[in-house]
């Protein structure tokens, strides 16, 4: 019989059975999982893919018509992308077969709690730290009122007007007007220069890679940071070209309800984008770009225009898989 994959539909995401389709020898059989479309080629425990075999535990066995059937979690589901071609290996056993991996829900932890050792991650919303209000307004300082002057008036009628006196020369008014005839000449003369560059003078300079990665950490450091820093700060990131740190930044946020964030994790799946940007942080996948676009498909017209595009290219995936041709309709 051939191994079966399918999801554990009592858990919100990030849990699968595998039906091996005959008994394993071991109870529970400690298992591998080896990919055969790219390198590295092993799933290591820690949920990465590396180039050595590494023997994970099951979460949970059992028989079901004489057939061992394994439940995995976050650490194994989170890791493996739609129809991408695996084997299973059994330890001290031959393989069990190949399967291409189903399209499984993923944690809804994922990018934010680490799991480890077969743990499952807590039910419920995750509760972390509340950010501090943020601090009174400086008080102004005190003006003293100023008194009123009082005016003597002289008595004396024969005593001649006091004149005020004439008012001094302004020298400071020359220096100002010179320094800014100096600034209208250099920025003219850069307009001259480069026109085209300098048609917005002077130019904002692009967010660096570290100040990207060191406001990804600060954000994802706190549970309670609102999604729309996380789309504000990825999309700075991207329009500077550090797609990997923006692509990790999307991912926190919920492409559900952000069209931003839907929209550009579409981008970075989709066969048909070039930019650099995009192309650095992820392999295309066709089936992965379709599930964004359709998340808003009809609500926005972008998402909509090129669902239709990608599907019209797609035929075959359409073909085999009926999950993508409802996406599509």
């Amino acid at each position: 019989m051939p191994i079966v994959v399918s999801e554990d539909e009592t858990e919100i995401g990030g849990y699968a059975f595998i039906d091996l389709g005959k008994t394993a020898k071991a109870n529970p059989p400690k298992f591998a999982i080896r990919r055969l479309n790219a390198e590295p080629r092993h799933l290591g425990l820690d949920g990465n893919w590396q180039s050595e075999i590494a023997w994970h535990a099951p979460e949970s066995h059992e028989l079901r018509a004489a057939s061992s059937v394994l439940r995995v979690g976050p650490l194994v589901v989170d890791a493996i992308e739609e129809l991408v071609p695996i084997e299973i290996l059994i330890q001290d056993e031959s393989s069990y077969g190949k399967v291409d991996w189903p399209y499984i829900t993923p944690s809804p932890f994922k990018g934010r709690v680490t799991i480890g050792n077969g743990e499952k991650p807590p039910a419920g919303p995750i509760v972390g730290k509340v950010k501090p209000p943020p601090p009174p307004p400086l008080t102004p300082p005190l003006v003293e009122e100023a008194t009123p002057e009082t005016t003597t008036v002289d008595t004396v009628a024969d005593k001649p007007p006091v004149l005020p006196d004439p008012p001094k020369p302004d020298r400071k008014l020359p220096t100002i007007l010179a320094l800014l005839l100096l600034l209208a000449a250099a920025g003219v003369a850069a307009m001259y220069s480069d026109p085209v560059k300098n048609l917005i003078w002077p130019l904002p300079v692009p967010i660096a890679r570290a100040e990207c990665e060191q406001r990804y950490q600060r954000l994802s450091g706190t549970t309670a940071t609102p999604m729309a820093d996380f789309v504000s700060l990825g999309e700075e990131c991207l329009r500077a070209g550090h797609g990997s740190i923006a692509f990790r930044l999307f991912e926190e946020a919920d492409h559900n309800t952000s069209e931003s964030t839907a929209w550009h994790l579409g981008q970075f799946y989709d066969p048909g984008v070039t930019d650099a940007a995009y192309r650095q942080a992820a392999a295309p996948a066709a089936a992965r770009a379709i599930g964004y676009y359709a998340a808003w498909k009809g609500r926005s017209e972008r998402h909509t225009t090129r669902l239709k595009e990608l599907c019209l290219a797609q035929q075959d995936l359409l073909s085999r898989n009926a999950r993508i041709r409802e996406q599509c309709r």
